[in-house]
């Protein structure tokens, strides 16, 4: 793969993980924050896709680094 790519590749990886990392942070806030039991839980399923989806986009990376 062409290293300019990559790099593109790279950084697309890198801002969509930290920009992922801060809604989990916010969600946590929100969850400290809420009012009942069914927002505790769809704060916990949110941050449990999200971190899901980190996780992915960190095998993604790791893939396009091996190329």
């Amino acid at each position: 793969m062409d290293s300019i790519i990559k790099a593109w590749l790279n950084e697309l990886y890198d801002t969509a993980i930290s920009e992922t990392d801060a809604l989990i942070g916010n969600e946590r806030i929100w969850q400290k924050g809420a009012d009942n039991d069914e927002e505790i839980r769809l704060r916990e399923e949110n941050i449990a896709r999200d971190e899901e989806y980190i996780q992915v986009l960190k095998r993604l990376k790791d893939d396009v680094n091996k190329m």
